[in-house]
């Protein structure tokens, strides 16, 4: 699991909402890359601020 440095709810609360939205489009598109992910998030669900890279989805 990703390890963040801040305490504050809202960075909790986007953390969530990312792993919710990766898990979302998984079940939808099973046999995605990690490029697929950040590409659907970035431009599809307009995530773009959170510092997405396939690197990191990779981590979950």
């Amino acid at each position: 699991m990703i390890e963040m440095r801040g305490k504050g709810s809202q960075k909790e609360a986007r953390l969530e909402r990312l792993k919710e939205e990766i898990i979302e489009y998984i079940a939808g598109v099973p046999d995605c890359s990690a490029a697929d992910i950040v590409h659907y998030l970035s431009n599809e669900r307009r995530m773009r601020n959170h510092g997405l890279t396939t690197r990191k989805v990779g981590l979950f």
